[in-house]
Formats: C-alpha cells, structure tokens, sequence
C-alpha cells in the first residue's frame, strides 16, 4: 500500500479541476456548434439540389439544341409550365 503523497494528491486534483473547467468551457459552446452543424448539413443537402437542377437544365438545353426549329414553341410552353 503506497503511502500519504500530499504533492500527487495535490497534482492530481488540479488537473481534474482543468479538465472539468475545460469540459465546461466546452459544454457552453455546444448549442452554437450544434447549430452550426445543423446549417452546414442543410446547406450540403441545398448545394446537392442545385447541382442536380443546373445539371437537369444542362441536359434540357443540349435536347433543346438537337430539336428541329418550329419545336422551339413548345419547348418556351413546356419551361413556362415547370415549377422551379
């Protein structure tokens, strides 16, 4: 059995009191990172659909191009009736 240390007792304390003031000080700033976290995933999922629709008008524009020209008018009728 080892015996009293006060200085290894002493040392070991205050290291438990940093790390549980370093586990508050970052608790504190958990609700803004969850949020942050939250805005960066959303954003991801936005930044996805916006590559797929400039893709989808891409493939649109290059089927449009290989029309002959008197389907330009149905193709302006089709466009004004998508929703965006």
């Amino acid at each position: 059995m080892k015996g009293f240390n006060p200085k290894e007792i002493k040392t070991n304390a205050a290291e438990i009191i940093k790390a549980g003031a370093a586990l508050y000080d970052a608790l504190g700033v958990e609700p803004e990172l969850r949020e942050d976290r939250a805005r960066a995933v959303a954003g991801h999922v936005d930044s996805d659909f916006v590559e797929t629709s400039i893709q989808e008008a891409i493939s649109q524009v290059g089927r449009a191009a290989r029309l002959p020209a008197n389907s330009f008018p149905v193709m302006c009728n089709y466009l004004a009736m998508a929703t965006w």
